[in-house]
């Protein structure tokens, strides 16, 4: 849409990427490389109308920021682990559960959220067992907040993409300390009923 009686440009050799007008005033993207011919004062223009790419690209940024808000909602703590286990994304609600800020966690391998390696070894080999074949396994286990405490969360693994399991895993952490606490209780509660019904059948033996 450019004259080129009114219009004059200057390139050095680079490489150019700028919109332009239409005669219908409809916008497109250009991508440019300019060259200069060796021993010459002549350089060479090569462009490229890359209008789809650019609309493609932004299209793929706005779904990402969707899919990262929805991510960030979740309320459950949700991340994200390469195939050496190292912790690549969270959300915002698992520094909540863990007690950890994020920059504390990302590029971590997860042992330092277990009481002990050999805990943590024996809930990953539970979660990632067979997985590639399951591509969801899930287990209840302790886990150490960053103030020390015990917590209980039932842990979900699913593999990132299930087209190549062996490309990384995501594992959700939904806290369960409440829960496990109440059964904790009646089981004592139990037990405790269990004995008085003991001692009131031997208190009644004597009586007899």
């Amino acid at each position: 849409g450019l004259d080129p009686d009114n219009v004059m440009c200057i390139f050095i050799p680079n490489t150019y990427e700028f919109r332009l007008v239409r005669h219908d005033r409809s916008l497109y993207n250009i991508y440019m490389n300019v060259e200069m011919i060796p021993g010459t004062t002549i350089s060479i223009a090569s462009m490229v109308n890359i209008t789809e790419r650019i609309k493609a690209e932004e299209a793929l940024k706005a779904r990402e920021a969707m899919l990262q808000s929805i991510f960030n909602a979740a309320p459950i703590a949700i991340c994200v682990l390469d195939t050496n286990h190292r912790i690549l994304n969270m959300n915002q609600y698992m520094e909540q559960v863990l007690g950890y800020p994020r920059d504390e966690i990302i590029g971590r391998n997860p042992t330092f959220l277990f009481f002990s390696p050999e805990e943590y070894q024996q809930v990953s080999e539970a979660l990632y067992e067979n997985i590639e074949k399951t591509l969801t396994n899930t287990r209840e286990s302790r886990m150490r907040h960053k103030n020390g405490k015990e917590i209980w969360v039932l842990l979900s693994a699913s593999v990132l993409d299930s087209q190549t399991p062996s490309s990384g895993w995501v594992v959700a952490l939904k806290d369960i300390t409440d829960r496990m606490v109440l059964e904790d209780q009646l089981r004592q509660s139990k037990k405790m009923e269990a004995i008085g019904q003991l001692a009131g059948g031997i208190a009644h033996d004597f009586n007899n």
